[in-house]
């Protein structure tokens, strides 16, 4: 199967075959940045944007939920153990 090519760094690369997965977020999960380490609830949802809250309080990030899967991880609920 041929798949278009595209010149990156002198290197040619293939998009990616890979399945597009899609988030689900409701509101008061938690994430955990893979940064800075803070963990933050899920404060608000509008279309494809989350507004996260630290725990703590001290920031809010607004982003969008596909960015969750790259900068964030998922904390279980401590029941879900």
């Amino acid at each position: 199967m041929f798949f278009n090519r595209w010149i990156l760094g002198g290197r040619a690369i293939a998009p990616s075959r890979g399945v597009i997965t899609m988030i689900v977020v409701k509101q008061g999960d938690k994430f955990k940045s893979s940064f800075t380490g803070l963990v933050y609830g899920v404060k608000k949802i509008r279309d494809s944007m989350v507004l996260l809250e630290a725990e703590n309080g001290s920031t809010e990030v607004l982003t969008e939920k596909n960015s969750l899967k790259l900068f964030y991880r998922k904390e279980e609920k401590k029941d879900e153990r």
